[in-house]
């Protein structure tokens, strides 16, 4: 029985990994992240003239943060957006250990590139006019699909502020989580998940309790490769960027308290982008 020769057009590579670190005692006490995952990278070049790659990472990442109880008092603690670096509570710990706000949990990518088979090199329209014509043609196309990144929520009003305290959080009561059908730019999570934490109480939230929009985008390129005589070539490419024209929205508010709590008021890209662009090298 004869063997079967291996497929020399496609290559699959697959593992994993896991990194720890801690950072030295410093301004904001002593961090330590923990990141690991998966991943996996597919090629595959077919006869036709496909070429794709798929590229898919799943990975957790997951910050805890040990300051000392004078690290919380005092007005060393001011620099803004720092708010999910700042322990609310060091009697409980545990809440301060959460997703970073870095983490995506699945972040992937299909790549291909199609050639059109004529012109030179093909049985079809090889030489003369149909080469010039049809020859050189090739499409690329770019799909990315990434997780949404945790979400910091604070109280607006820090009822503490009188004791030292940087911030506080408000109480969870409930899922903060909304089915992806009823997620609008007006209500991205559940409000009424949170519960205002009064004085003397440090609040029951976690640092990230929700997770912001994904982002999704698919960019394409029509592109048209010349042979010029003198070894010059000339290329034309048009290139359209958010095929879909799909917003990329911005994190939503977490500010508990504030009128635009949980609500998104911008995106993080442009709506869809065309251009078109030649050239000419040696």
């Amino acid at each position: 029985m004869a063997r079967r020769k291996p497929d020399l057009d496609t290559a699959v590579v697959r593992g994993r990994w896991r990194l720890v670190f801690a950072k030295p005692e410093g301004w904001f006490g002593r961090l330590s992240t923990m990141r690991g995952g998966l991943f996996t990278l597919i090629f595959k070049k077919f006869a036709e003239g496909w070429k794709i790659v798929h590229d898919h990472s799943a990975e957790f990442t997951v910050l805890g943060m040990k300051l000392p109880i004078g690290r919380i008092y005092g007005s060393g603690n001011t620099t803004p957006d720092l708010s999910s670096l700042i322990a609310a509570d060091t009697f409980r710990p545990y809440l301060e250990r959460d997703s970073s706000n870095g983490d995506m949990p699945n972040v992937t990518s299909f790549s291909g590139i199609y050639e059109l088979p004529a012109g030179r090199g093909h049985r079809f329209a090889s030489t003369g006019v149909g080469d010039a014509l049809l020859g050189g043609w090739s499409l690329n196309a770019i799909l990315s699909l990434q997780s949404g990144m945790p979400v910091t929520v604070t109280q607006a009003t820090n009822n503490n502020s009188f004791a030292g305290f940087a911030l506080q959080r408000p109480n969870i009561v409930g899922n903060p989580s909304l089915p992806p059908g009823q997620r609008t730019p007006a209500r991205y999570f559940n409000t009424a998940a949170f519960a205002t934490a009064p004085q003397f109480v440090i609040g029951t939230a976690s640092r990230n309790p929700v997770r912001g929009p994904a982002y999704r985008d698919l960019d394409v390129a029509l592109v048209k490769n010349l042979a010029l005589p003198l070894e010059t070539s000339l290329q034309f490419r048009a290139e359209m960027f958010d095929v879909t024209n799909t917003p990329a929205f911005s994190q939503p508010n977490g500010s508990f308290g504030s009128a635009a709590f949980g609500s998104i008021t911008s995106t993080t890209t442009d709506p869809r982008v065309m251009q078109f662009a030649l050239r000419l090298s040696r």
